[in-house]
């Protein structure tokens, strides 16, 4: 298994919104069976829900072996 040696967090705007993208190279996970039935907590569950609150998005992209992206989008307010 693949030890995370690194860890990349890049926060973007522009006029309509703000991104937030965290990245790893661990040994990611199987993202198929969906956030709510991942067995190793409530974390991305959590970020989630919340997101939904402040009408925003939450992707996952992981590839076994290869590393995680986590990117959180939220509208802009005006």
């Amino acid at each position: 298994m693949p030890m995370l040696t690194r860890v990349d967090v890049v926060l973007t705007t522009d006029a309509e919104c703000v991104s937030l993208t965290i990245t790893d190279n661990g040994c990611g996970f199987d993202v198929e069976p969906g956030i709510e039935q991942q067995n190793k907590g409530l974390g991305l569950l959590i970020m989630q829900e919340r997101l939904r609150t402040v009408e925003g998005s939450l992707r996952i992209e992981s590839r076994l072996l290869v590393g995680t992206s986590v990117i959180a989008r939220v509208r802009r307010m005006q």
